[in-house]
């Protein structure tokens, strides 16, 4: 049984680009290239002591090829997905903050709501442009 899981994990690190070769895992485990070669082929059973090797030096399991012939990819979210997605909700939020705070300025200062918006733009923009420029030094 062993021998037919261990065929499956050599196959998935040749298709992974991991190995090029059955030295590579002579190489890195330690054994015989021919014992190796004998171990994968089915000759002869291999030793607990390569096992745990092979399995040590290429941080997988043997078991986790005993079903459907490959190592189950494991899915992580997409970082940029999730940031992106992140993003878009403190804008909106942002967004939905801002024009409250524009409202309540208005009323507080006896302006209209649009003065109030072309104010906070002006400001914005120059804060920004600021910002950027100081960015831009620090980089230099």
């Amino acid at each position: 049984m062993e021998n037919h899981l261990l065929e499956k994990a050599v196959q998935y690190l040749y298709g992974q680009g991991i190995i090029k070769k059955d030295k590579d895992i002579a190489d890195k485990t330690g054994y015989n290239k021919a014992t190796v070669s004998s171990y994968i082929s089915g000759k002869i059973h291999p030793s607990l002591g390569f096992i745990q090797s092979f399995e040590k030096v290429f941080n997988l399991k043997l078991s986790e090829f005993e079903h459907g012939g490959e190592k189950d990819v494991v899915k992580h979210p997409d970082a940029f997905q999730l940031i992106s997605e992140n993003v878009l909700l403190l804008k909106a939020e942002l967004q939905t903050n801002r024009q409250l705070m524009i409202e309540v300025l208005a009323a507080v200062t006896n302006r209209s709501v649009t003065e109030v918006q072309m104010i906070a733009e002006k400001s914005l923009t120059h804060n920004l442009a600021k910002i950027v420029h100081e960015l831009k030094q620090e980089n230099e």
